[in-house]
């Protein structure tokens, strides 16, 4: 990766009496970094009043990783002696030219960036005016880097043959009834779907088939293995997500939770003078008295229960942690793909959920193999 980066650092005031004591500086932060880095990094210096103008190469890796640990250094070797501080560090430029594994297919695109040109395996990125010091100390870069190869990569296995490997099948077994349960329930007036998409109302006949398929399961599987019942909440917040994955994974399946902007009854007044008036919902009002989401309906159990044991510290001797949920209501937007109770957006589901080390895990997953066998 080659990389070229153009930054101003601002100063509280003029520094054009100290540029000679700046530049010997600079060089030794350089050589010293060069060393530490193992490559050859040139710097280009140019003062302009209270404006220190520093363009920097390497010849891999990311130069904006070593704006900050300049700007520490000189103030800790020039602040005090002449009351001198940064205020602001931008960047006007930044260019990087890197290789792909593969060459992309079709053409990709990327947000925050000014410049993108790929030729075969050979990538160009370029930034403009980046004002943001966030944008540069969160690492922004470095994941847009690695989300372009993503893309790349993604190109070559999308909508290939899913994979996966049985671990163990029953003997065949005669098919003793074979029409669509969904149809027959619905006949029977067993269950009715309801008004929202992809979910459906049980009555008491399913209710209670369901009642004892979850009773065959405890009684089979949860309780000789010494799982222990959590109740979790059915919301999965933002935060949680982004640590496990889901919220970049799949983020077109889930459903979103917007809470109100108020409870005030009269700020809601409008909304509700619409809504008796023309008995529909007035969308554009409803909107405006809604936040943006900040959380899911329940996609899949384990993130709230990782959520749980986040920042604890356990023992050696606690694990293995087997624990599971039956409460939740797992919720995914299937949009066309939906059919009947078989495939739908809102389902119930018991999930098992252990922790410890490889050993111990791949030990209960085989108990748990042998107990549906």
């Amino acid at each position: 990766m080659t990389s070229t980066l153009k930054a101003i650092y601002e100063f509280n005031k003029d520094i054009s009496n100290y540029q000679g004591e700046l530049k010997n500086f600079i060089n030794e932060f350089r050589i010293d970094k060069e060393k530490k880095l193992k490559q050859d990094i040139q710097f280009k210096l140019e003062f302009n009043g209270d404006n220190l103008i520093l363009e920097i190469t390497f010849e891999s890796g990311y130069p904006h990783t070593i704006l900050f640990h300049l700007r520490n250094e000189i103030l800790k070797n020039f602040g005090r002696k002449y009351s001198l501080t940064i205020k602001n560090i931008s960047v006007k430029y930044y260019k990087l030219e890197f290789q792909l594994d593969k060459e992309a297919i079709n053409p990709i695109s990327i947000p925050y960036v000014d410049e993108l040109e790929i030729t075969g395996k050979n990538c160009v990125l370029v930034f403009n005016d980046i004002t943001d010091e966030a944008f540069i100390k969160r690492n922004f870069i470095n994941r847009i880097v690695k989300r372009i190869q993503e893309k790349v990569d993604k190109q070559y296995y999308e909508g290939k043959g899913e994979y996966s490997e049985i671990l163990w099948s029953s003997e065949k077994k005669k098919m003793v009834w074979k029409e669509d349960p969904s149809k027959v329930m619905l006949d029977k007036n067993w269950i009715k779907q309801a008004e929202t998409k992809g979910k459906w109302f049980f009555g008491p006949q399913l209710a209670k088939v369901i009642r004892a398929m979850r009773k065959v399961v405890f009684n089979e599987i949860i309780e000789p293995l010494g799982f222990k019942e959590v109740i979790e909440p059915h919301h999965e917040a933002f935060s949680t997500l982004l640590r496990t994955g889901h919220l970049e994974g799949v983020p077109m399946e889930l459903y979103y939770i917007c809470e109100p902007k108020t409870r005030n009854p009269e700020e809601w007044e409008n909304f509700i003078d619409h809504l008796k008036i023309t008995r529909e919902v007035p969308e554009e009002e409803l909107l405006k008295m809604i936040s943006a989401p900040n959380a899911i309906n329940c996609y899949v159990q384990c993130p709230n229960i990782y959520e749980f044991f986040s920042g604890k510290t356990i023992a050696d001797e606690e694990f293995p942690i087997l624990i599971f949920d039956a409460s939740a209501v797992s919720n995914r937007y299937e949009s066309g793909g939906r059919h009947g109770i078989e495939r739908m957006d809102e389902f119930h589901r018991m999930e098992l959920v252990y922790i410890g080390t490889k050993d111990q895990l791949v030990e209960v997953k085989d108990k748990i193999i042998d107990r549906y066998k």
